[in-house]
C-alpha cells in the first residue's frame, strides 16, 4: 500500500479480491475490508516479526458491492488465502503463522498508524 510502511519496512501488503487480472504494481482505489494478522520468523532468525496482510476490494466492484467486512468473505475463501500467504513463502524458508481475522476497523487502524509521508523520509 503506498504511503505505508509496516514493521519489516515494506509497504504493508495487501490483497485485493477480485475477479479481474491486472499486473504487479498497479494501484488501484480500494476499500477495505478488514485485515489478516500474520507474523513470520525469517530463516536463521529467532524472533517472530508481524507482516499483516490488509484484504480488500476495488472501490468500484459491482459484484461484491453488499461485502463491508472479512465476515463476508465465504469460510472456504478465508482458508485458501491463509494457505497462499503460507505457500508464497514457502521457499524462502520463512515459518509463517497465521494469527486471525480482524474487521475493518483493525484494517483501517493498521494503516493510519503505518502512514507516512515522503518528505518526512528525506532529512
Amino acid at each position: 500500500m503506498p504511503g505505508t510502511r509496516g514493521a519489516d519496512g515494506d509497504p504493508l501488503d495487501a490483497v485485493v479480491l477480485w475477479g479481474t487480472s491486472t499486473f504487479p504494481g498497479v494501484v488501484l482505489p480500494c476499500r477495505a475490508l478488514g485485515i489478516i494478522r500474520v507474523d513470520q520468523r525469517e530463516p536463521g532468525h529467532t524472533t517472530r516479526q508481524r507482516n499483516d496482510r490488509i484484504v480488500a476490494l476495488p472501490v468500484k466492484s459491482p459484484r461484491f458491492d453488499r461485502w463491508r467486512s472479512v465476515r463476508d468473505v465465504s469460510p472456504r475463501l478465508r482458508r485458501e488465502l491463509e494457505q497462499f500467504f503460507v505457500a508464497v513463502t514457502a521457499l524462502e524458508g520463512k515459518d509463517v503463522r497465521i494469527l486471525g481475522w480482524h474487521g475493518r476497523s483493525a484494517a483501517l487502524q493498521s494503516i493510519r498508524q503505518h502512514r507516512y509521508r515522503e518528505q518526512e523520509e528525506w532529512p
